[in-house]
């Protein structure tokens, strides 16, 4: 396994120093979230206890997995927009672990190096992994740690392992029906367009004051402010536990052994720094130091917060006054943040990422959060109060409103114009004339687009404002010669006019058979493997507990 790693560059030291170093710093795992509740359960999976550190890990799993494919972002509206669901996220984690020690299924070191070997990297090949988790993962500054990552990794291996059982139907997938889908994705379109922009009618747009007025009045629910939340909250900053978890590595009288260990067992090719470059080894020795020091401050942060939560958890009831009087009592510094919504993050708690799941689970009964994890250290934190939604007067928002009124009014022109169009197209060309002159005849401007194909990603030259989809959605079943409807599209709509179908040639489809065929049956038998999910979260009970916490939220 040495060599093996060796040979492939800066893959997981941790693996192999797992063994020295795990006995003296104390990993942070997401389940220590809930280390008072650890023995409690949480439901059940397939009629057994579910333990809620279970979850929580599961939770820990799904949130990284959103952080490397949508960024910090993962977990807000917009990530929600892009299929990010941490609740149903979590749940499958539970499913393909328990699966997996169903089964059997075991993920060595091995497996876990050929994973992050053929998938860490980027659009211009390979990634350092080293770059990797200093540039991206980042743990001395950012949530998550490599351990954490290893976790995930292994849970991909074994998502891997079981889409393999069962998925076995997307093999099924014949060359006949591989090529005709080859074919009518691969076919060439020539297309030019009308593009009906909602810019164009901004300027002849009348701003009537009783008609705005009208327009605010019948969209009250879009003006309303949602309801705010105000928290008090401790923070237990990493820094200030920098020197004691120096002092306790210093105790280990081997400990400068350990890291020779350590990097004679990585090699010198496993330490770069954040350009990929190879370190010296006396920067390497320093850069293991450095880790073990950040994971060790980490972990003294967590236990002081664990011990404080502890502590106001067991005060009955449940109240923000025992928040406050404790840690008064402990000598903390208690903040309190401004009104905020409840996806959004306030001055002073920016780097915590969960705030928003966190805070939506709190309740007048129960009105402290778990301690939170972020950039700067783990936070717990109480509901002090909630500011009711409130729908704001015309006075207050009438700039907003007048600007919305403008651009709903223009988009409504332009659609009309674009509709108008549509229906003396289908009139001309049924008459026998053509696109452009009926374009010309009302001062339409036509777009002539480059050839494109079904499956090309973009179609070069068209307008930023509009999607391929649209338009290849708009020709994808007319005949050459025939135009479409009127296509709605995000500031206006467009009407297409198809040119030219032009069929795949034989040697385009015999040189891209192969790869197309296997992608067929990847799909395949990703829908599947999507498949079995949900047969399994619903024979196991998951799907029932997952329902709820949604309803919850």
């Amino acid at each position: 396994m040495t060599g093996h790693i060796r040979k492939h560059q800066k893959l997981l030291w941790i693996i192999i120093s797992a063994a020295v170093i795990i006995s003296f710093v104390a990993y942070f795992n997401p389940a220590s979230r809930l280390e008072a509740g650890r023995g409690s359960t949480y439901g059940t999976i397939d009629g057994k206890p579910l333990r809620r550190d279970m979850l929580v890990d599961a939770s820990r799993l799904a949130q990284l997995g959103g952080y490397l494919r949508l960024g910090e972002g993962y977990d807000s509206a917009e990530g929600k927009q892009q299929g990010f669901d941490l609740n149903q996220d979590t749940y499958i984690n539970v499913l393909l672990l328990q699966r997996a020690k169903d089964l059997g299924i075991e993920v060595g070191d091995a497996s876990i190096a050929a994973w992050i070997r053929e998938n860490l990297r980027d659009e211009k090949g390979p990634v350092a992994y080293q770059a990797f988790l200093e540039n991206r993962l980042n743990p001395s500054k950012d949530r998550f740690t490599e351990t954490e990552f290893i976790d995930w990794v292994r849970i991909q291996v074994i998502r891997g392992h079981l889409a393999d059982l069962a998925g076995v139907t997307g093999d099924l997938v014949t060359p006949r029906e591989a090529t005709a889908n080859f074919q009518r994705q691969n076919e060439t379109f020539v297309v030019s367009f009308a593009h009906f922009s909602s810019s164009n009618y901004l300027s002849a747009v009348s701003l009537d004051p009783a008609a705005i007025s009208s327009f605010y009045s019948n969209r009250l629910a879009v003006y309303r402010i949602p309801e705010r939340h105000v928290l008090s909250y401790v923070r237990f900053a990493t820094a200030d536990f920098t020197a004691q978890a120096a002092g306790e590595l210093a105790k280990i009288a081997d400990l400068t052994n350990r890291l020779e260990q350590i990097y004679a067992q990585r090699g010198a090719a496993g330490f770069t720094d954040a350009m990929g470059q190879p370190l010296t080894k006396p920067a390497a020795l320093e850069q293991l130091r450095g880790d073990l020091l950040t994971n060790q401050a980490i972990s003294l942060a967590t236990a002081k917060a664990n011990e404080f939560a502890n502590a106001v958890y067991r005060q009955k009831p449940m109240q923000v006054a025992n928040f406050i009087n404790e840690a008064l009592n402990r000598k903390l510094a208690v903040a309190n943040t401004e009104p905020f919504a409840e996806n959004n993050r306030p001055a002073g708690l920016e780097d915590i990422f969960t705030l928003g799941q966190e805070v939506a689970k709190l309740t007048p009964e129960r009105p402290f959060t778990l301690p939170m994890r972020g950039a700067q250290g783990v936070v717990v934190a109480a509901l002090t109060r909630s500011v009711p939604s409130e729908v704001p007067s015309f006075a207050t928002v009438q700039t907003r409103v007048t600007e919305d009124y403008r651009r709903f009014k223009a988009q409504e022109a332009a659609r009309a114009a674009g509709e108008a169009f549509a229906t003396a197209v289908t009139n001309g060309i049924a008459q026998g004339k053509a696109f452009a002159a009926i374009a010309a005849e009302r001062n339409v401007t036509i777009t002539e687009l480059a050839p494109f194909t079904i499956s090309g990603p973009t179609i070069p030259g068209l307008d930023p404002r509009l999607s391929p989809n649209t338009i290849k959605s708009a020709v994808f079943q007319l005949k050459a010669g025939s135009a479409s409807t009127f296509q709605p599209a995000g500031d206006g709509g467009l009407v297409a006019f198809l040119k030219e179908r032009r069929a795949v040639d034989d040697a385009t489809v015999k040189a891209g058979m192969n790869s197309f065929l296997e992608e067929q049956r990847g799909q395949r038998k990703s829908l599947a493997f999507q498949e079995w999910i949900n047969r399994e979260l619903v024979k196991s009970g998951l799907s029932a507990l997952m329902k709820t916490d949604t309803a919850e939220q």
